[in-house]
């Protein structure tokens, strides 16, 4: 049997969060992640041989995998 955790909700009465600190009226986020030849071990054992990746401004990812592999 699956369990879930409720979430609480925000309150329709109750005013959003203020924006932290850094937060700026319309900004935009444009960056750009490039990893080439990534190695990476837990220990003895190799997890990542040679990883490349390149996630351009505005393109969305996801990493899949079971629960305890790495992601």
């Amino acid at each position: 049997m699956t369990q879930h955790t409720p979430t609480p909700r925000q309150n329709a009465n109750q005013a959003p969060a203020a924006p932290g600190p850094r937060a700026r009226a319309g900004a935009t986020i444009a960056a750009e992640v490039s990893f080439h030849g990534v190695h990476h071990a837990y220990g003895r054992t190799p997890s990542l041989r040679g990883i490349d990746l390149e996630i351009a401004p505005g393109e969305v990812i996801c990493l899949l995998g079971p629960s305890g592999c790495g992601k």
